[in-house]
């Protein structure tokens, strides 16, 4: 639990603070690094434990799904679209970043197979 806990909030900081600063210069952190951390552990975490109940675990699912975390906030910035596609962006590679450090080295946090399934 650790693990899966640092490894979203260690995704959010390296997101948060390349987001902020390649959007907004040095003084996007303010806004962007508590966002992103925020929305890792109030999305983040229960959609960890979704997608590890359904078995979806793969680095590509994980991905698609911190990209699509961040559609709600991306819709704010809508007329804007290299600021929508950057914001998607930025929930996948937030998505990839958390699956590599902390599912994807883990063998432990990995679904097993239903016993008894043809």
């Amino acid at each position: 639990m650790v693990r899966v806990l640092g490894g979203l909030i260690l995704s959010a900081v390296i997101v948060g603070t390349a987001s902020g600063v390649i959007f907004f210069e040095v003084i996007g952190l303010i806004i962007t690094l508590p966002l992103a951390i925020a929305v890792a552990v109030v999305l983040g975490a229960p959609t960890y434990f979704l997608l590890r109940k359904l078995g979806w675990l793969a680095w590509w699912q994980v991905t698609l799904s911190g990209a699509l975390l961040v559609v709600p906030f991306a819709l704010y910035a809508y007329p804007y679209w290299n600021f929508v596609a950057g914001i998607i962006g930025s929930g996948a590679v937030a998505g990839l970043l958390f699956w590599f450090f902390g599912i994807g080295p883990n063998n432990s946090f990995k679904p097993t197979p239903l016993r008894g399934a043809a």
